[in-house]
């Protein structure tokens, strides 16, 4: 398959999802596209049966779908981005292995659109929540946006642009036309890649449920599982928003993404300080980072919008 010709690189990073990674990778052989497109799958050294379950799948995938077995666990992070270099698509697509999509021609769309508005970086749409059984959720909503672009604003707001595999982008690991963001520590990834697109481009939006994602609190290794026990977390949110925050002020000619850091950090800061969650961290701490912020305006806007609404939401649901 010639690089050049190659349109969409499909990620997908799997561990211990001998119950799932099946169903994931058959979503991917029901798309119907006219484009080439590469799916590279990293087995990360599972303890279950998922390396056995992709081994005989192997035997009759097509060429274009690569697997890495890998001899030792890489991690989350290891795996994820060992696939990205490898990467040779004009755009970008995660797919967790426990989700799958929905629609057939998702990619065939997404493309279609992101080929025809070359002014757009990212496409996403919005997600069916499901349970480990597949049966739709009725008792978690996803923060997706529910509008037809997505801006920093929304990252502000706690609203991401669409469930992880939702959203297909440019492959700016191989044109830089912007760097990505080390971050040293075990945090859900979407975050950060909803902070560098939309700092860095227009996003748009499909209000329609064209994946599934699958929300697991209760048993397993998806994120969502391992927050319910994670109680560094709360240390973990001040480290990740201080990365984007010096991230804004050194990387992005964006004031609105400054703004929007500077505010989200304050906010998340505060809370947890409140609520006594982090060691050490103290109220004259925030005060002293309050003062020394810029955008000191646009945190009191937010917090005189976000915060009645949050307060009104949570007194509807007593």
């Amino acid at each position: 398959m010639d690089e050049d010709q190659i349109m969409v690189t499909v990620i997908v990073a799997t561990y211990n999802h001998e119950k799932y990674v099946e169903k994931a990778i058959h979503s991917v052989l029901k798309q119907k596209v006219n484009f080439e497109y590469e799916v590279l799958i990293g087995e990360d050294a599972s303890t279950d049966s998922t390396r056995n379950i992709l081994k005989k799948m192997e035997k009759s995938l097509p060429k274009n779908f690569q697997i890495f077995f890998r001899e030792k666990n890489l991690g989350m992070k290891g795996n994820f981005y060992d696939l990205i270099k490898r990467a040779k698509g004009k755009y970008i697509i995660s797919l967790e292995s426990d989700d799958y999509w929905i629609y057939d021609l998702k990619l065939q769309k997404q493309v279609e659109f992101l080929e025809t508005h070359p002014e757009y970086i990212a496409i996403a749409h919005n997600t069916l929540v499901v349970d480990k059984f597949g049966k739709p959720r009725k008792d978690y909503v996803y923060p997706e946006c529910k509008k037809n672009e997505y801006t920093i604003f929304d990252f502000q707001n706690f609203i991401l642009m669409g469930q992880t595999t939702t959203i297909l982008y440019h492959n700016f690991y191989k044109t830089h036309i912007f760097e990505d963001i080390a971050i040293d520590i075990n945090y859900p990834g979407d975050q950060k890649l909803n902070f560098l697109l939309a700092c860095h481009g227009k996003i748009k939006i499909i209000q329609e449920k064209w994946s599934a994602y699958r929300y697991v609190n209760d048993e397993g290794t998806s994120f969502s599982a391992r927050l319910k026990f994670d109680k560094e977390m709360p240390k973990k949110d001040l480290i990740f928003l201080k990365i984007l925050l010096n991230y804004a002020y050194n990387n992005v000619n964006n004031r609105n993404a400054i703004k929007v850091a500077e505010t989200k950090y304050l906010y998340t800061a505060l809370v947890h300080c409140l609520r006594n969650r982090i060691d050490n961290y103290k109220i004259s701490i925030w005060i002293q980072e309050f003062v020394k912020s810029k955008y000191k305006i646009n945190f009191i806007k937010f917090m005189l919008t976000y915060v009645p609404k949050k307060i009104i939401l949570k007194l509807r649901c007593i």
